[in-house]
């Protein structure tokens, strides 16, 4: 699962001068997606990568992966 590092996002997105909308524009994707991110929500990598390229920022410095809960090998 990919989200956005807590504050991180918001913060570039302010200080580049973009509104939630400008980005999405910029990023061609909803406005929504971009709320739900900076919400704390889950992106695509798809979406996490438009974002990178939009804003000019690695995906190391914006997104990190979590690993699903629930989904660890059990070995006998």
């Amino acid at each position: 699962m990919i989200r956005a590092k807590e504050g991180v996002l918001m913060e570039k997105r302010i200080k580049t001068g973009l509104s939630k909308s400008d980005l999405a524009r910029n990023a061609e994707m909803n406005h929504s997606v971009i709320c739900r991110v900076e919400n704390g929500g889950s992106i695509s990598p798809k979406s996490a990568k438009a974002i990178c390229e939009a804003l000019g920022e690695e995906f190391e410095t914006l997104f990190e992966i979590e690993p699903r809960k629930g989904n660890e090998n059990v070995t006998a």
